[in-house]
């Protein structure tokens, strides 16, 4: 069999919308622009809240989607959205899974958790919350030293 990487586009607009507090207009919009040229427009700060972070569909939406199919010999690098889109997927399992975590314990009057259930709860979240790649040297050393010792977390 062949491989094809099959693509649709869709049209939209990407509307942000940060609080920034000037003078004039004029001098919100400076600081804007650069804020975005500097890739910090997102970053959430107490100066500069993001408000609005969304993409719209423009355009007719009964208009029939179209597929376009390229032949490849090999599958490419997945884009940098397909990253970012999977490390929220973990983060938010992550969180999930430790408020049910608690949830159940507190259900059942436990008043510990399993350290290897943290643990492994643990290693999800350095996966979501850093970089491919990265460590936590420092917060690796403390789990793993408490992961390797048998019992449990108390709850509070």
């Amino acid at each position: 069999m062949a491989k094809y990487v099959v693509t649709y586009t869709l049209p939209y607009e990407h509307v942000v919308r940060v609080g920034i507090e000037a003078d004039t207009a004029q001098a919100a919009q400076t600081i804007a622009e650069s804020a975005f040229n500097d890739g910090v427009l997102w970053d959430n700060t107490p100066t500069m809240p993001l408000l609005m972070d969304e993409f719209e569909e423009t355009g007719d939406a009964g208009v029939p989607v179209l597929f376009q199919a390229t032949p490849v010999t090999e599958w490419p690098v997945p884009d940098n959205s397909v990253s970012k889109a999977l490390h929220d997927k973990t983060a938010h399992d992550v969180a999930r899974q430790l408020i049910e975590l608690y949830q159940r314990a507190r259900e059942r009057n436990e008043a510990f958790i399993s350290r290897d259930r943290l643990f492994d709860l643990y290693q999800l979240a350095l996966r979501a919350g850093t970089a491919p790649g990265a460590r936590c040297e420092s917060a690796e050393t403390e789990v793993i030293d408490v992961s390797r010792r048998p019992g449990s977390f108390a709850l509070p």
